[in-house]
Order: C-alpha cells, then sequence, then structure tokens
C-alpha cells in the first residue's frame, strides 16, 4: 500500500495526502485537454459525492482543486491509517539538531523550567534553540575518529543516530572540563600565565613620567581637607575617651590609688586590659597605624613607625607576662603608643584646619603678589625674601610637603630604634636580668614616641595660617616658613614705601609751553621705562593732558636719574643733584627739593614738584623692622627716595636700612622677573605692613617649628638617660608607665606655650 505524504503537515488539519502516481496520472491526463481544447482550461468546480472517482466523472481530468481539497472522508481505503491523536513529524536534514534521546539514564541536564509536552501548541514542535550549559559557553571536545557523513547521504530515518551522537560527544565534554587539574596542571598553568603577562608588559612602551607640576585647585583643595576635619575630630574624641581610661589604670596602679577588681594588684590581668584599650585606640587611628606600616615597608619611617615600632613592643610586653606570669616589672607601656595615636589624630586636624585657610586665601586673593626667597647677587650667597607679580602655581604642592619635625623623625628613627634595643639588651644583661629585656624595650621605644612628633608644628601652623587668611595672605607650609626664615634680608621697593596713591604731582612748569604734551610725554615715557612709582601718576596727567607714549631707546641709569634716546633727542631726567652732575643749569627760582627734572637736548624743559604722604601703616611696618633687627633692602627706582627723605617724612631712622648704588637696586629689584624659585608664599594685599608680617609670621613659625622638633629628639635622649640608673638597679617603680606617662605629657607645653607667643 502507498504510504500518504502530508508535508510535513498532521492530518488533523484536514489537508489530502498525495502520492507520485496520483500526480503522473494528472499532469497526464490534463496534457491532451490543454492543447486540443484550450476553451476548457476553466473547468467548473464540482464537489466530489460518495462514490464519486475521477475515473467515472464526465470530466476528462481530475481539477486541481480537487486534488489539493479532497473531502476528509477518502474513499481510498489503501490511504486510511489509525489516527492516534498525536501529530507526525517529518525529520529535515537541515533544520536544527534534536535534542538528545529520552533514555532512562539521566544526561546531566534539568529540565525543569521546560513545558510539558502536551503544553505545546498542537503541531509545534518544542525545540530550546541551543544545547546544554556546558557546550553553550565552550565548544565540545572534538569526538573521536569516524567517518565522515555528508548530509545528501543523510536519510530521514537518521535523527535518533544523530542524536545518540551528540549526547555522547555532549558527555566526553563534560568529562573533559568536569576534571580538576593536578598540582602539576596548576603549576604549570601559573608559570604559562606569569610568562604571557611578562611578555606583555616588555611589549608595552614605558609609561610616560607623572607630571609633578600637576597640582589640585585651590579651591577644591580647601573643600578636601574642610572635609576631613570632622571624621578626624570625631575618632579624636573616641580615641581620647579611652586614652583617659588606659591613663587612669596606669596611673592608678603606679600610685597605688585604688581600681576595681584585681587591677590594682594584678600586673598580668592590667596589662591585659591596657593592650587591649590600645589596640582600640590603633583601631580607632587606623589611618596613623596604615601610615607607619607603609613607611617601614618603603624605607621612609618616622614617626607613624616608631609608634607602630612602640606598640609592637608593648604587645610583646603583654605577651610575655601573660605567658609567665611575671608582673615583678611592673604594668605594660601600651598608654603611650595609645596617647601618640590620639595625638597624631589632634594633629591631623590641626593641618587640615591650617591647609583649608591657606588655600582659601589662595584662592580668594585676585592678581596676588608672590613672595620668593633669592639669592642675592654678588657672589655671598645671601638670601633675600622679595615680593613680584608671579603665578602661585605650586603653592598648594608645596603647602603639603613634609614639616621639619617630619623630616627628623625620618633621619632619627633608625638611630632611635637600634639604639632602643641595644640599650635595653645591655640593661638586661648588666641587671642580670634577662626577663627585664621586653619591659626595657618597650620602655625605650615608647620613650622615643614623643607626641610632638606630629603635633607640634600642625598646632604651630594652624594659627600662624588662620591669622594670615584674615589678611589675604598665605604661606606655603614649613617649605614656605624655612624659605622666609632662612631669608634675613627683606628687599623693599617703591610701592612698598609710597603707595601710588602717596605721591601727589603739586604742579607743572615747562619751559616751552608750546612743546608741552611733548615734554609731558617723553617724561612719561622715561618714568615707565625706568619702573619707578612715579609712573602711575603720570600716567594719570598724560591722560588728562592727551599726551601720548613716546619709545625710548639707549636707556640707561645713574645716581639720582636716567637717560635715553626719544626721538632722536637725549632725554635726561632726575633730581637737581643729577641735573648738575649732568651739567644742566637749573635757575636759582626753580629749585625744589622733592621734584622731579626733565632735559631735552642738555636744556631744562620742564619742573615737576612732588608730594610725598606719609602712611601710618608704613610707619608701623619700618618701626617693626627695626625691632626684629631684620636688614631692609631699599631697592627703590624712585629718584627722589633716599634716607634723608625717609627719615623726614615717617620720622624713624634709617641707621642700618642698605641702600644700594642705583645699578645695584635696578639688579635686586629685577630679580623676579627671571627668577624660577617657588613661592614661599602669597600675598592678596599690596603695602609694607602685609610684606612686613607675613615675613614675622613666617620666620617665627621656623624658629618655633625647629625648637619643637628638636625637643623630640632631647625628649628621648633625656628620657633614656633618666631610665638607666633605676633600670640597672631594679627600681621599677621608678620608672613604671604611669611616671614615663606624666614625662612625655610634661613635653607638650612647649608647643602650647610657643602657640601663644604667635600673632592671633
Amino acid at each position: 500500500m502507498a504510504k500518504r505524504d502530508t508535508g510535513g503537515v498532521p492530518r488533523s488539519f484536514g489537508v489530502p495526502g498525495f502520492s507520485l502516481e496520483s500526480i503522473l496520472e494528472e499532469c497526464r491526463d490534463k496534457a491532451p485537454e490543454e492543447t486540443a481544447a484550450p476553451e476548457t482550461a476553466e473547468t467548473e468546480y464540482r464537489p466530489e459525492t460518495e462514490g464519486y472517482s475521477s475515473e467515472q466523472a464526465d470530466y476528462p481530468a481530475e481539477t486541481e482543486y480537487e486534488a489539493e481539497y479532497p473531502d476528509e472522508e477518502e474513499e481510498y481505503p489503501e490511504y486510511e491509517e489509525f489516527d492516534t491523536g498525536e501529530p507526525e513529524y517529518e525529520t529535515a536534514p537541515d533544520t536544527a539538531p534534536d535534542g538528545p534521546e529520552e533514555t532512562g539514564e539521566p544526561d546531566g541536564r534539568c529540565y525543569e523550567d521546560a513545558p510539558e509536552p502536551e503544553e505545546a501548541a498542537e503541531g509545534e514542535i518544542y525545540d530550546e534553540g541551543f544545547e546544554d550549559d556546558a557546550d553553550f559557553y565552550a565548544p565540545p571536545l572534538e569526538a573521536p575518529d569516524e567517518p565522515e557523513v555528508s548530509e545528501e547521504a543523510e536519510k530521514p530515518d537518521e535523527p535518533e543516530r544523530k542524536s545518540k551522537k551528540k549526547k555522547s560527544l555532549g558527555n566526553v565534554s563534560r568529562r573533559g572540563r568536569g576534571r580538576a587539574p593536578g598540582p602539576w596542571g596548576k603549576l604549570v598553568g601559573l608559570l604559562a600565565a606569569a610568562s604571557i603577562r611578562r611578555a606583555n608588559d616588555l611589549s608595552q612602551p614605558d609609561p610616560e613620567p607623572e607630571d609633578v607640576t600637576l597640582e589640585m585647585p585651590p579651591q577644591r583643595a580647601a573643600k578636601h581637607y574642610a572635609a576631613q576635619m570632622p571624621s578626624l575630630r570625631l575618632r579624636f574624641f573616641a580615641a581620647a575617651a579611652v586614652c583617659v581610661l588606659l591613663a587612669w589604670i596606669t596611673l592608678s596602679y603606679d600610685f597605688g590609688l585604688p581600681l576595681p577588681g584585681s587591677l590594682g594588684t594584678n600586673a598580668r590581668a592590667t596589662s591585659l586590659v591596657c593592650l587591649i584599650g590600645m589596640l582600640s585606640v590603633m583601631l580607632i587611628g587606623l589611618d596613623v597605624v596604615t601610615a607607619g606600616v607603609m613607611g617601614l615597608i618603603r624605607g621612609r619611617a618616622g614617626a607613624e613607625s616608631m609608634i607602630v615600632l612602640a606598640a609592637i613592643a608593648a604587645a610583646a610586653d603583654v605577651i610575655y607576662i601573660a605567658a609567665s606570669g611575671d608582673g615583678s616589672h611592673g604594668v605594660t607601656f601600651a598608654v603611650i603608643p595609645a596617647a601618640a595615636v590620639m595625638f597624631a589624630l589632634r594633629g591631623a586636624w590641626y593641618s587640615c584646619r591650617a591647609y583649608a585657610d591657606s588655600f582659601l586665601a589662595l584662592h580668594h586673593a585676585k592678581d596676588a603678589y608672590a613672595v620668593t626667597s633669592e639669592v642675592l647677587p654678588g657672589g655671598k650667597k645671601e638670601r633675600i625674601l622679595i615680593k613680584s607679580r608671579r603665578s602661585s602655581d605650586g603653592l598648594v604642592r608645596r603647602s603639603e610637603e613634609p614639616s621639619g619635625a617630619e623630616a627628623l623623625a625620618m633621619a632619627a628613627f633608625v638611630p632611635m630604634a637600634v639604639g632602643s634595643l641595644a640599650l635595653a639588651l645591655a640593661l638586661s644583661l648588666g641587671a642580670q636580668d634577662m626577663k627585664a629585656f621586653f619591659h626595657l624595650f618597650s620602655l625605650m621605644t615608647a620613650l622615643c614616641v614623643s607626641f610632638n612628633w606630629t603635633l607640634s608644628f600642625p598646632i604651630l601652623f594652624s594659627r600662624t595660617a588662620r591669622h594670615l587668611m584674615m589678611r589675604g595672605s598665605a604661606l606655603a607650609g614649613w617649605s614656605g616658613a624655612r624659605d622666609v626664615g632662612r631669608s634675613r634680608r627683606l628687599v623693599l621697593t617703591d610701592t612698598d614705601i609710597f603707595p601710588e596713591d602717596a605721591i601727589e604731582i603739586t604742579g607743572v612748569r615747562f619751559m616751552d609751553k608750546s612743546r608741552a604734551a611733548q615734554v609731558l610725554g617723553i617724561t612719561g615715557s622715561m618714568l615707565d621705562a625706568a619702573g619707578t612709582g612715579l609712573a602711575a601718576p603720570f600716567a594719570e596727567l598724560m591722560r588728562r593732558k592727551n599726551a601720548a607714549m613716546q619709545t625710548v631707546e639707549d636707556f640707561s641709569v645713574g645716581e639720582g636719574g636716567a637717560k635715553g634716546m626719544v626721538q632722536g633727542e637725549e632725554v635726561r631726567i632726575g633730581t637737581l643733584a643729577y641735573m648738575h652732575l649732568s651739567g644742566v643749569k637749573i635757575p636759582d627760582k626753580i629749585k625744589e627739593e622733592n621734584a622731579l627734572y626733565t632735559a631735552v637736548s642738555g636744556e631744562l624743559a620742564a619742573v615737576f614738584p612732588l608730594r610725598y604722604r606719609p602712611m601710618a601703616s608704613v610707619q608701623r611696618a619700618l618701626a617693626a623692622l627695626r625691632r626684629e633687627h631684620r636688614k631692609p633692602i631699599f631697592a627703590v627706582r624712585d629718584f627722589n627716595l633716599d634716607p634723608l627723605l625717609l627719615q623726614k617724612t615717617f620720622g624713624v631712622s634709617a641707621e642700618g636700612f642698605q641702600f644700594p648704588s642705583s645699578a645695584e637696586r635696578y639688579r635686586i629689584s629685577g630679580i623676579p622677573a627671571s627668577a624660577g624659585s617657588p613661592a614661599a608664599g602669597m600675598m592678596a594685599q599690596d603695602g609694607l605692613d602685609t610684606l612686613v608680617d607675613f615675613a614675622e609670621c613666617g620666620t617665627k613659625l621656623h624658629s618655633y617649628g625647629r625648637a619643637c622638633a628638636w625637643c623630640c629628639v632631647i625628649c628621648a635622649t633625656l628620657g633614656a638617660i633618666l631610665a638607666v640608673v633605676p633600670a640597672w638597679q631594679g627600681l621599677w617603680t621608678a620608672i613604671g608607665a604611669g611616671r614615663v606617662l606624666l614625662y612625655m605629657l610634661a613635653w607638650i607645653i612647649v608647643p602650647l606655650a610657643l602657640r601663644t607667643l604667635l600673632q592671633k
């Protein structure tokens, strides 16, 4: 019996089947009618009735519509099959591969989320579209050598064979990937990965060096440090609460004060409690501990590293006391590093406050003056302090450089650590008590942890920065204070003594009134080339008289005046004495004490009487310079400004004030134009009082900072000397932790006392 072919469509859809014999018969019967009678191409459609067949019909052949849409009840019994209600499928070789054949054995995949076969639509084939997860993320392993079968050779009855083949390959790939590599495989993999990374690193170009000139903008830096202050303040109070408890326990144990429980009599229990308190403070000030550890690792150990070393020594002492039960040497010194962390947090708070004030003043300063420290020309290697219109770039980065105390701590760390170890070992051997080694080593390291290492300079700098900020100035931290402190000479210019509004032109007299505008323009051009303080008032006078600037050539200066070529004529300007030295005749009736004379081609052309008004702030600043024994250098370019005028105007003796020659003045005052020294600070306001106040604050900060830094070294050295005799004689009560704590706290009086001497 011929098998019905439904074209891959289930019978339940009502599509009739067809066979090869029916198609050939239809084509054979249909061809003659189309050639013989073309007019009968359109055949009337007649539905089939029961018992009707194409052989008994009056029509010559079966129509196309009858072949495509026959009645469901087919009269041919040989084409009828038992309908089980399940759709029939036809295998298509070019379609996606079928899933694995369902067997009784599990294949390692989960079908919990897949719909049941009966839930799918009738006639649809459920297909997830991908294989199992392992085959999705990685290709399967290569199958064993088998003969390749082309797609043409595949037959419709082969889907089951292909499904089994895929399943076997999937199982092989999963078995290969699921097996963990052995130790040798892991070692080979690590070596291969390391070699690949090394090859990649060698192939990469060298990184560009970091641009150290880049720095954070002042406003952003001020906000950054101001945002850290609340956290530092809170952690300081938390650490202070624990340190107060530790100090009470330590002092009570040493001086026999009552303590709860066995803390007053049992050194072992008291030491364990102190160790817990020290670790709590270390956790609160974790950034301080981290900085100390990183300093040890990087070879730049400083004050924080000494705190970490003292904490390790105290912990070792507690461990020995707890293990041996021997508390005859006294309680541990854990309170010292804990208090050092507390004061380090307080010092960080003062530093953030100082940086925030300095950078805020730097941000608000517009067209400010930069103060720099330069080497005085002449080969004496003497440094001078001078201000100029220069950019203050780099001030933020310089302010963040380590202070003098931090630099000294870095230099003294190794000697103090080695000395503590050697001294503890020597005292233990000398007293023939090796059990006291850990206690003595903890004592010596605790004496090296002076609280002024991290507190002294921040507390002084904070006071100075707040004072300077109120006057619109800023100091570049310790680096700026060092530059100011080393510069004992202060350079003063024209505007420092007489600002622009303090000089007045009281009158003008021209020898030839027809050339008044020309002479006025020539005089103003010469003053502008000289760079004196008279240039500003003369520029205003030229604007009112409509005088134009001229080009000056062959300009040179002399004692009390200057000369140059303007439009082919020799022009001289200066004082009365300079005109006499130049051979210019001055009538007696126009001789003025404070006046500027202009001569063109050897003849007097104009006289400009001047009046210098003294400023009270300048008078106070000059008096302060005399009190501080700071020698100012008057690098002024005003031809009339001399010691006599200074003494007559301000009533201050010019003794000790240096007035170099005119050529030296121009050279000194012209240094900032080409100097490349970094700025020591910034001034937003012009005036001698602002400059003197800046120099005074910087000098005091440098001197007091150095004194506090050396106090830390003296504290450690003197403490070690005082502890030698009691340790040698076994007088452990005299060098107890409570007495050592009081000794360390006493040294904080030094920065607190020096802070009161600074400007408020």
